[in-house]
């Protein structure tokens, strides 16, 4: 096995999906986002959270 295959992930594509491959194996990703302060504005906001 070289060394590039070992470090390096690969997408590719089984039955019309993409998939990431590591060391040859499927490998999933459980991710998430934080902070994402874009997706509402200090207006609706203040709506919610007690003052």
């Amino acid at each position: 096995m070289s060394l590039v295959r070992s470090i390096f992930p690969k997408q590719i594509t089984l039955s019309q999906k993409q998939s990431i491959m590591v060391n040859d194996k499927p490998y999933l990703m459980i991710a998430g986002e934080l902070h994402n302060s874009s997706a509402s504005s200090i207006g609706y906001m203040q709506t919610i959270w007690p003052n």
